[in-house]
């Protein structure tokens, strides 16, 4: 099968449409464009010239390109997947030719009936004993080589049950068992169902959890998601894939004020990460990303390391002090006698920082951090930390020396900046950066806690401190002798 042919296979408008909900005007297809923040539908699908575009960010192509953005993979694996709607298609057209008894469709629905084949599926025993009860739990089986036609696709793969919120049965996820050049996925088509677009993969056993803490975990794949849940992260869903859709990001908006990201490690996660922080946090979630080791997944960290350090590994990620917290002190153990003006007082931010915070009500969550203070402020120096000291300031200086190499170079390049403002230059903007990062959470939770919330009282309490933070922020600019840009251009 040649490249022309798998295009001529391949309906344009049928592709874009399992990604992209669109509507017919006059001869072309138009949506919501899915390569930019887009609000108003600027996706053009010509079905006549099998071609897209988008004249607001300038992407455009076939049906290959599309597919290759979508699902950032290379040129031969998107033409692989092609090949396995083309498929997908082919069988819905055999099943429509040999009038597959009416046991096989729904009632009046005009698809194929999902339970049936739910019943052909063989139970999967994975070979790690501690997935083996989740994967149980999800419905994953293996599916027979022999199927009707309405199935065939999934003949002789690992097939995951596509359950929506509501926990009704709207496909399956078929994935080859071993490498045989094809597609590694196949899925239950638009038509028949199954509408990535609004759809999150574990929702129906996730929404529970996700309801009672307010946090949800966002995974990428199916095992993934099932790996999660075996460790007991059971508010977890995939996006099914890297790109996070609006319909998508409407269903956890609708149960959940923060997000902890778990994309893969590799490059295309490390992208996706970024842009579904953007995306979630334009909503009003708060994220917590979660930086996975080069080139794994959840999936693949659970089978190396085992339920219990990994179930571990991702409690301490998601606990860990804020990113900020570590910044500032990482600042002040390199550069403790850093000063600011204070209504015309010199005095060093080693001293005045814990009295700014108990002001504030902006605690460090690493309680070490105020002993470190302590430490400095009593002249003593990175140099003779005590040893209870010494693993966290190790620990601190890890994590955060490429973020702090990042805004001394800022601060280093800027112009009219002597050498020895830099210390006291670069204290202030961290320390406004902690501040301003800190308040914005919090009255992002307050907004959220404020929306949902029906008891009268309580939203009246709410009000109050949300009115109180928000003073707070606009008045913490003031209490520094002058507001940083150094912080802003670092956000």
């Amino acid at each position: 099968m040649d490249i022309q042919e798998i295009k001529q296979q391949n309906d344009i408008v049928r592709v874009v449409g399992q990604y992209v909900s669109l509507t017919k005007r006059g001869s072309k297809w138009v949506g919501l464009c899915p390569f930019h923040d887009d609000h108003h539908p600027s996706l053009t699908v010509d079905k006549n010239k099998q071609a897209f575009a988008c004249y607001a960010c300038g992407e455009r192509g076939d049906v290959i390109a599309f597919v290759q953005k979508m699902e950032r993979c290379p040129f031969a694996e998107a033409v692989s997947r092609l090949v396995g709607m083309a498929q997908m298609d082919s069988c819905a057209g055999e099943r429509a030719q040999m009038d597959i008894c009416a046991s096989a469709v729904n009632s009046g629905a005009g698809g194929p009936d999902h339970t049936e084949m739910l019943r052909k599926l063989m139970p999967y025993v994975c070979d790690v004993a501690e997935l083996r009860d989740t994967y149980l739990a999800f419905g994953v089986g293996e599916a027979p080589h022999l199927l009707p036609a309405a199935w065939k696709y999934l003949a002789g793969r690992l097939v995951f049950p596509l359950y929506d919120g509501d926990g009704v049965l709207r496909g399956f996820s078929g994935r080859a068992m071993y490498d045989t050049g094809g597609a590694k996925y196949c899925n239950t088509s638009a038509a028949q169902g199954y509408n990535r677009n609004t759809f999150l993969y574990g929702l129906n056993r996730a929404k529970e959890a996700i309801r009672r803490g307010g946090t949800v975990y966002l995974a990428e794949g199916y095992k993934d998601v099932i790996a999660m849940h075996a460790a007991g992260f059971t508010a977890t869903v995939g996006v099914c894939g890297t790109v996070l859709t609006g319909g998508q990001i409407g269903l956890i908006a609708g149960l959940a004020g923060r997000a902890v990201l778990l994309s893969d490690g590799d490059r295309p996660g490390q992208e996706a990460a970024v842009k579904w922080r953007g995306q979630l946090e334009e909503q009003g979630i708060g994220v917590i990303t979660v930086s996975l080791p080069d080139n794994c997944d959840p999936d693949s960290l659970f089978r190396q390391w085992g339920k219990e350090p990994f179930a571990a590994w991702v409690t301490a990620q998601v606990h860990a002090p804020h990113a900020t917290e570590d910044m500032l002190l990482y600042t002040l153990l390199l550069y403790p006698d850093s000063f600011t003006v204070v209504n015309g007082e010199k005095r060093r931010y080693v001293d005045m920082v814990p009295e700014l915070l108990e002001t504030e009500q902006l605690p460090l969550e690493r309680a070490a951090g105020y002993t470190l203070l302590q430490h400095l402020a009593g002249g003593g120096t990175a140099a003779n930390l005590p040893p209870h000291l010494q693993e966290i300031c190790r620990e601190i200086g890890d994590k955060r020396d490429g973020a702090f190499r990042h805004l001394l170079a800022l601060l280093t390049d800027a112009p009219g900046l002597a050498p020895e403002e830099v210390p006291h230059r670069l204290a202030q903007g961290v320390l406004y950066l902690y501040l301003d990062t800190r308040l914005k959470e919090i009255i992002r939770d307050l907004v959220r806690d404020l929306q949902y919330e029906r008891n009268e009282a309580l939203r009246t309490q709410l009000c109050h401190a949300l009115a109180y933070r928000r003073e707070q922020q606009q008045s913490i600019a003031h209490l520094l002798e002058y507001p940083p840009a150094i912080a802003g251009r670092y956000r």
